[in-house]
């Protein structure tokens, strides 16, 4: 037994003196994230970029340094040229470093989801860099690899569950105190720590890879031919008939039916790289799946897919996941031809992770990536909202107080919205330029930027909920703060008594009277409506009633306290229903600011 710890030990060592070897810039990456993450939970600040921006860019290094090394070890270099590889593709982290944001809280979505995908395009590459002599060193390499990730993952889950139960056990019996954060940097020592180290110990070198003999494992027929096969053959039960529902009934596609057909792409391509060396061992089934079947069921599939985004697109125009619906569609239809004209025998894995890789890059940068695309696609749109609501003005928004149904209200809000969340758009805010140069502080707001967008251009909405009431929702512009020394924010929603005292005033919907409105609790402890906002409000839902260009100007109201000192409150954001033919009105929420002077 002592023999045998003392092997597993010296194994363990040469493991870890191997892996820092072969890989330090990896290493190194995987050590950076995990301090800097440490040091990020135990100061408690989420909003402490510096550390994040670092911790980011060494993220990046880990896939980069591994496919640097399996690049050039494919490729007989030098000890000296992977030196250099290493020393280069630190110089590129560093530089990636400080290309990043500042403030990454204040960065566009679009940011994240390209980071995502340079972080796909790396792990691609790890996959498809290393020269390789054969089709069966190829899957060899990626099979130990993938095989030997996973089970680091399962190793990892055990490692963590084990030890967190012994550190609360320990807790509990010896009766001291753990702050919750260890619990987060034992995850991070087990995530970044062990194994990044357990896996690139494992990591096979190419040469003496191609020299193997590549023999299928045998758990492959279990988790290819017992888990993987019957799930397509599921997906292919459910979107076959929907095909034919389609074709029957002349209908266009569900948008929705995008997700099973991706379902099926993933889990289909991942059986026929599992397989195929089952299909070239001479196995009738998997030759028969991964060498003629699968491709040609794909083809159909590929074509549901691109129908199905072309229903959003021609209701909403072009975002980035529809426009990267299109180009996967493309990618899937040429991956089912190819492995649906000939035999598994003939036909090269490779393909599948290299030809993704170029799709990956394709949409990364340029006028056709994602991000381009999609945003001229969607200033496009809102170019043609803008006009059909005369809303514009020499390629100008301006102002026209009138009344939408709800959808062109919604519609009119989440463009503006999605290119400002999205992508922070030169081209949005040129077309608002005008209110940005009076408040020009919203450019920053996370929330509700579109609906305050809105109020500016004095629009407010007005439709038909399906029940015989219609909601209303406006946001009155944002509020010119100035000669006011304080503003205090409040909001009330359906079913609330009153908020927390709110600028020294207790404030209250009421929500059953047909005269509904806002109330304030008074120094004899009564509720006494607050008159002028209460009659600009009905006078407001009047207008909204008739159809009417509705007021969206401030609704606001002076209120005096005990004290003698007054109070302005403006209501910013007014949202309910109106019943009984325009009769009755029922707030459903109001956002408000209590001003003091």
């Amino acid at each position: 037994m002592i023999t045998k710890l003392a092997d597993a030990g010296k194994r363990l060592v040469e493991g870890v003196v191997q892996a820092w070897g072969r890989f330090p810039l990896a290493m190194v990456s995987a050590l950076g994230v995990m301090v800097t993450l440490l040091v990020v939970i135990e100061s408690g600040s989420n909003s402490d970029w510096v550390w994040q921006r670092v911790a980011m860019a060494a993220a990046l290094g880990v896939p980069l340094g591994v496919f640097l090394v399996v690049a050039g070890e494919s490729r007989d270099w030098t000890r000296g040229k992977l030196a250099a590889l290493q020393a280069i593709g630190l110089g590129l982290v560093v530089a990636y470093w400080a290309m990043l944001p500042a403030k990454l809280e204040a960065v566009p979505e679009s940011f994240w989801i390209r980071t995502a995908m340079l972080f796909l395009a790396l792990h691609l590459a790890v996959a498809v860099g290393a020269k390789h002599r054969s089709h069966e060193a190829f899957w060899t390499f990626n099979w130990n690899l993938f095989s030997r990730y996973w089970v680091g993952v399962l190793y990892a889950v055990i490692f963590f569950a084990g030890l967190a139960l012994a550190l609360t056990s320990a807790v509990k019996l010896f009766d001291f105190t753990v702050e919750g954060e260890r619990y987060g940097q034992l995850w991070v020592l087990i995530t970044f720590g062990f194994h990044p180290l357990w896996l690139l110990a494992g990591v096979p070198k190419v040469r003496a890879d191609e020299q193997a003999e590549a023999e299928p494992p045998r758990v492959l027929r279990v988790s290819a031919g017992g888990v993987l096969l019957p799930l397509v053959a599921v997906y292919l039960a459910i979107l076959y008939p929907y095909a034919v529902k389609i074709a029957l009934t002349r209908v266009w596609p569900d948008g929705w039916v995008a997700v099973p057909v991706i379902g099926l792409a993933v889990i289909g391509l991942l059986a026929v790289l599992l397989v195929q060396p089952l299909a070239r061992a001479g196995l009738w089934w998997a030759e028969w799946f991964a060498g003629r079947w699968f491709g040609r069921l794909l083809v159909p599939m590929a074509v549901l897919l691109a129908l199905a985004v072309s229903v959003r697109v021609g209701d909403y125009g072009l975002t980035e996941s529809r426009y990267a619906g299109y180009v996967l569609a493309g990618w899937l239809a040429a991956m089912g031809l190819y492995f649906g004209t000939g035999g598994a025998a003939k036909r090269s894995l490779r393909v599948i992770p290299l030809s993704l890789l170029g799709v990956v890059v394709f949409l990364l940068a340029g006028p056709w990536s994602l991000f381009a695309v999609a945003e001229r696609s969607q200033l496009a749109r809102f170019d043609r909202l803008l006009a059909k609501y005369g809303l514009v003005e020499h390629g100008v928004a301006r102002p026209k107080a009138q009344t939408l149904s709800l959808k062109e209200f919604s519609d009119l809000r989440s463009v503006i919205d999605y290119l400002h969340k999205r992508h922070q758009s030169a081209g949005l805010y040129a077309r608002l330029d005008p209110w940005l140069k009076i408040y020009s502080a919203r450019r920053d707001a996370r929330w509700g930027f579109g609906s305050e967008a809105l109020g500016w251009l004095q629009i407010a909405s007005l439709g038909d909920d399906g029940s015989g009431s219609e909601w209303f929702w406006f946001y009155a512009p944002p509020c010119d703060l100035a000669g006011f020394k304080r503003a205090d924010y409040g909001s009330i929603g359906y079913g609330a008594r009153s908020p927390s005292s709110v600028g020294g005033l207790g404030l209250n919907l009421r929500l059953s009277s047909n005269d509904a409105g806002l109330e304030m609790e008074s120094t004899d402890g009564d509720w006494k409506p607050v008159a002028e906002i209460n009659a600009a409000l009905k006078n407001y839902t009047a207008k909204l009633k008739t159809k009417t260009d509705a007021n969206t100007a401030l609704i606001a109201g002076e209120v005096v306290l005990k004290s003698g000192e007054r109070r302005r409150i403006v209501l910013l954001h007014v949202e309910g229903r109106v019943y009984s033919g325009g009769q009755k009105l029922q707030l459903q929420r109001v956002d408000f600011l209590v001003l003091a002077p």
